[in-house]
This record gives C-alpha cells, structure tokens and sequence, in this order.
C-alpha cells in the first residue's frame, strides 16, 4: 500500500478524546462485556460492506499494518499522532462500569496517569470520574479535587449512561465544585446507538427543572431536544463542557 502523503500546516491540534483500552481479558466473562463488543462487530459490518468501495479505498490509503495493531506501547500513540499531526492528545481510560456490572473499570485512572507521564509533553490526563451518582457524589467530588490539585488534571468526562441523567438535582453538588475548580468537561450522554446503554437515561430528564447549569455546548447530539436544551437555564454553573455523541 502507498504512503499517503499528509497535508502538513502550522495548526495546533489537540485529540480531546484518545480512548484507552487496557487489557479486557480479566474482564471478557461478563455478559455485559461481551455484548458490548459484539455490537460494536454487528455496526462494523455493515459499515464495511455497505461502504461504497471508492469511500473505502480512501478511507484505507496509506494505513500502515501497525496502525491496525493493539499495542499497549504508549509510543504507539505517540507515532500515529506524528503521522496526522497531532500535537497533543487527552488520554480517556474507558470505565463502561455498566458493562461489569460495577464491579471494575475496563481502565483506572491511575492507569491513565502512567501512560501520561511517559511523554507529559505530548499526553494529558483526561480523569473519567463516572459514575459520580452511583459510586457517591462526595466521593466523585474528592477524586475531582486530586485530580486538580495533585495532578494539575484541567479537562474530565462524565458519561451519564452509566449512572443518570445529565440534569440529575442530585448531581448540583459536583457541578458546583466542577465550576469552582475551573475545569473543562466532555460528555457523552447517547450511547445506546450502538449497544444497550441504559438509554433511558442518555438524555436530560424533561420533567427537571434544568436548574442552571450552565454546560457550555460546543456541540449536541440530534436525538437531543434542543429547544428543550437551550430553554432551560444553564447559564449559572459556567462549567465548560463539549457533548459528543
């Protein structure tokens, strides 16, 4: 295969969300675990198959067999930044507590942290501090102010399909310390597109009042109401935060 030659300029480019693995075999006997995957298989065929093969090619020109490999060598991202161009990537362990049940995460964050700290250059730390409802919102609180102040943390996520709605009163508490610590957030509240997330719950509940919280939206899913959204009074708690669907 040809090497496909990048365009190369002088934007900074920052990957807000690199996802983190880790090794699942620890974890493959859950039932929740192995339909997850095998969602993600059934949305990959089609996407494969029903791809027009033009869209195809010159999805895969100049993809390098390594790039195709799992590798737990943080030189690895490293590399395939090099090669798009990115300077900077935010490191996200995926939790998907939902997926074991809540007995474990699929990456800690602290597992997160030493891959950062190989290249602090290049990485940054990216806290997953979900569930914050479902583990205890003191307790989310407390990881959320080590983060900041151990580990100079600065962006986080939340992904509400495991533990509620985004527009949960009970969840004021940790949006009040988000906003005092001045950090920024990214959310993902729809997952159920491509395995059964709790999909009740991957929208803000309509029947609360959105009690400003000021989430500042760089961007919404469409299955969100947005008129809904942008009625409600979100401009008290100036917590910055991207929703990504």
């Amino acid at each position: 295969m040809s090497e496909k030659k990048l365009t190369k300029n002088n934007y900074f480019k920052i990957d807000p969300e690199c996802h983190l693995i880790g090794d699942m075999e620890h974890l493959n006997h859950f039932p929740g675990v192995q339909m997850w995957w095998r969602a993600i298989e059934h949305i990959m065929r089609p996407l494969v198959t029903g791809a027009p093969m033009p869209l195809m090619l010159k999805a895969l020109e100049g993809l390098e067999e390594w790039e195709a490999q799992k590798s737990s060598d943080p030189q690895t991202i490293i590399n395939t930044m090099d090669k798009y161009g990115v300077d900077i990537a935010c490191l996200l362990p995926e939790s998907m507590m939902d997926t074991t049940g809540f007995s474990g995460r699929w990456v800690s964050n602290g597992e997160m942290a030493k891959v950062v700290e190989t290249n602090p250059e290049r990485f940054m730390y990216q806290p997953n501090i979900s569930p914050i409802k479902q583990r205890g919102v003191k307790n989310a609180i407390w990881e959320l102010e080590y983060w900041v102040k151990e580990k100079r943390a600065k962006i986080f996520k939340y992904y509400p399909p495991e533990d509620t709605y985004i527009n949960d009163p009970d969840l004021w508490p940790f949006y009040e310390k988000a906003r005092s610590m001045a950090s920024y957030w990214i959310c993902t509240p729809a997952s159920a597109g491509f395995r059964r997330a709790r999909a009740s719950i991957a929208t803000p509940r309509r029947s609360t009042m959105w009690r400003a919280t000021s989430l500042v939206l760089s961007s919404m899913p469409s299955t969100w109401d947005i008129p809904t959204v942008m009625s409600s009074t979100w401009w008290r708690w100036d917590i910055p935060m991207s929703i990504s669907a």
